[in-house]
């Protein structure tokens, strides 16, 4: 992995977005990855932080961040 080795991590996001367009057969750029990542994240954080109760949240991939 190229990660630790930019520091903009450009390269990183790069082959991400290669191996999904192989997997995929589709074209994602490195910032459509980057900021579906990014997204996906946040969302995470909401369900983590959320209490219990009317403000509980839901999130679908919940078992692949755990």
């Amino acid at each position: 992995m190229t990660f630790l080795k930019s520091k903009y991590h450009t390269a990183l996001w790069k082959e991400i977005s290669d191996q999904l367009n192989a997997i995929l057969q589709c074209r994602v750029s490195p910032t459509q990855a980057m900021d579906k990542y990014y997204s996906l994240k946040k969302k995470w954080k909401e369900v983590i932080d959320a209490e219990t109760g009317s403000d509980r949240k839901y999130f679908r991939q919940k078992d692949q961040f755990d």
